[in-house]
C-alpha cells in the first residue's frame, strides 16, 4: 500500500514487503542513499506499513486522507540535522511536515535551505538525542508500536553517536529504527554494527522514463533527462522541476571552456575567468552542486562522442555550441582528472568552501587540463 508511490526500487521494495508480512523487521536497519533514491521514501513506508494494517491505510487513502497526513502520526518521532547544536527538532516539525510534501526525495542541503539556512552544514546534537531517548520512553499513543526515523545521520555530532548507540543497544520495546545516510562510512562502526545495513541502489532508466512519462515532458526530451538523472531520482525530479535551469547551466559551462581554452598562451583571458568564477561563486551551494553535475554529464557525453560513440551520447545543446567540437578536447590523458577535478568542487561545495576561490581554482585547472594533448 504504502509502497507504491516509490519511484522504481521493486526488487528491493518486495523484499521489505515479504519481511514486514512476516513480522520479521529487525529493530535498526540504516538505509545507505548514495544516489538521491529514496532512502527516506522507503524508510517512511517502512514506518507507516509497521503503525497501519493495510485495510486501514486503503480505507482512509479512499476517503481522501493525503498520504503525507499519515506521517504526522505521533507514535513516529524524527531526527533531522539542524543548523546548529541548540536549535530543537520539535521547533522544526511544521516546516518538516511541508519538506516530506514537497520535497521528500530532497538532500540535506534542500532541506537547510528549506529551513531558510544556507551558510552551515547542519548536525544532530546530543540534545536531540537526549530529547528522542525521553520521548521513545513513552507509551505509544496507540499501545502499540513506535518508530523513529533519523534523516542525514551522517550529520550525527560524535556524543550524539554514542548516546544513539546505548539506545539501540537496549532498545525501548517495540521501537523501530530507520537510518538512512548518503554515506555509512560516517557512522561510528559500533553503530552500524547495531543495524542491519541495506545500501539503495541507483534507479532504472526504465523506471525514470516512467516517472517522466507522467510529468508531461516531451518525448524527445525524456532521453536526454533520464540520461542525465544518472540513475539519481532525486536528480531525476530536480531535472523536471528546473529544466530551464539547464539552459542557465549550459551556457555557464560554455563561458568557462571558451575563456579556458583562449587562455591557453593568453594569461589576458584570466581575468575573464576570474570574473566567471565570482558570478558562480555568488550562486547557492544547491545551484553550484548542480552545474558540476551538468559538467560531469557534458563531459561524459563529449567522451563518448571523442571515442566514436556519438550513438550513445544523447545531450542535445540548448545554447547552439556544437559539443562534436569540443569532444576531441577530453580523452584518456585527462578525463581522469576533469572527472576528479568536479568531485573534488562538489565536496568543497558541500563543505561551505568559499565559492569565489573554489571556482577560481577550479577554473585555473580547467586551463591545465585542456591543453593536455593526447598521446598518439
Amino acid at each position: 500500500m504504502f509502497f507504491k508511490n516509490i519511484i522504481g526500487q521493486k526488487n528491493l521494495l518486495n523484499q521489505l514487503e515479504k519481511t514486514r508480512s512476516k513480522s520479521q523487521f529487525p529493530h535498526s536497519q540504516v538505509f545507505v542513499d548514495q544516489h538521491g533514491c529514496g532512502g527516506l521514501p522507503i524508510a517512511l513506508s517502512c514506518a507507516l506499513s509497521l503503525l497501519y494494517a493495510e485495510e486501514e491505510a486503503s480505507l482512509a487513502l479512499d476517503k481522501g486522507r493525503g498520504l503525507t497526513s499519515f506521517y504526522e502520526n505521533p507514535d513516529i518521532t524524527y531526527l533531522f540535522p539542524l543548523h546548529d547544536s541548540k536549535s530543537k527538532v520539535c521547533d522544526y516539525l511544521d516546516d518538516w511536515f511541508v519538506f516530506l510534501k514537497e520535497n521528500p526525495y530532497g538532500s540535506l542541503q534542500h532541506w537547510l535551505t528549506h529551513i531558510g539556512e544556507t551558510a552551515k552544514q547542519g548536525n544532530i546534537s546530543v540534545g536531540n538525542i537526549n530529547a528522542l531517548n525521553s520521548s521513545l520512553n513513552l507509551k505509544s499513543f496507540a499501545g502499540g508500536k513506535k518508530i523513529c526515523i533519523i534523516w542525514g545521520a551522517e550529520k550525527l555530532k560524535k556524543e550524539a553517536s554514542n548516546k544513539l548507540l546505548k539506545i539501540l543497544e537496549e532498545p525501548p520495546a517495540l521501537t523501530y529504527f530507520f537510518i538512512i545516510t548518503d554515506n555509512v562510512e560516517d557512522l561510528l562502526p559500533t553503530l552500524k554494527s547495531r543495524c542491519q545495513i541495506i545500501n539503495i541502489p541507483p534507479a532504472k532508466n526504465k523506471d525514470i522514463k516512467i516517472y517522466y512519462s507522467k510529468t508531461g515532458l516531451q518525448e524527445n526530451k525524456i532521453e536526454y533527462l533520464t540520461n542525465a538523472a544518472m540513475g539519481s531520482v532525486r536528480k531525476a525530479i530536480t531535472l523536471a522541476k528546473n529544466e530551464s535551469s539547464s539552459f542557465m547551466h549550459e551556457e555557464m559551462l560554455i563561458k568557462c571552456l571558451r575563456c579556458a581554452y583562449s587562455a591557453i598562451g593568453n594569461k589576458e583571458i584570466v581575468v575573464d575567468l576570474m570574473s566567471w568564477a565570482n558570478e558562480l561563486g555568488g550562486w547557492s551551494r544547491i545551484s553550484q552542486k548542480d552545474f558540476l553535475d551538468f559538467t560531469s554529464l557534458f563531459v561524459r557525453e563529449s567522451l563518448l562522442i571523442s571515442y566514436g560513440s556519438k550513438t550513445l551520447a544523447k545531450y542535445s545543446c540548448s545554447t547552439g555550441f556544437k559539443i562534436e567540437k569540443f569532444a576531441p578536447f577530453i580523452h584518456s590523458e585527462n578525463v581522469e582528472e576533469m572527472f576528479e577535478l568536479i568531485e573534488n568542487t562538489i565536496v568543497g561545495v558541500q563543505r561551505n568552501a568559499n565559492g569565489r576561490i573554489l571556482f577560481s581554482d577550479f577554473s585555473l585547472k580547467i586551463i591545465r587540463l585542456l591543453s593536455i594533448k593526447e598521446k598518439v
